[in-house]
């Protein structure tokens, strides 16, 4: 059941960024409680996995956005938007729910 609530905690912060990027600070707030209630379902599990996606993946994209591969229409801090760690942050919450939900389901099967 927590990972149906944590896919559409997922879908919200996805939507969150393509309704509202034209509101960067909305947005980071947005995906700030997304973020607090993904590690609360989960009692923080995933808390140091968090903090460590929030911090190199928008490093890795800085880095390539200053290479030149892209760039972000409204930039606030470093090239990237204030809300992007954390959506790097939630997608990595999601992502290690989804992969300890498949293991768990090939070892009943």
């Amino acid at each position: 059941m927590r990972i149906i609530a944590k896919s559409a905690l997922f879908t919200m912060s996805i939507l969150l960024v393509a309704g509202g990027w034209r509101h960067p600070w909305l947005v980071m707030a947005g995906e700030a409680a997304v973020s607090l209630a993904l590690l609360f379902i989960d009692r923080f599990r995933y808390a140091a996995f968090y903090a460590i996606c929030a911090v190199l993946g928008p490093v890795s994209e800085t880095l390539a956005i200053w290479g030149g591969a892209w760039h972000y229409v409204l930039p606030q801090v470093a090239s990237i938007p204030v809300w992007l760690p954390f959506v790097w942050g939630n997608a990595a919450i999601f992502f290690a729910s989804l992969l300890s939900h498949t293991v768990k389901a090939r070892r009943i099967a």
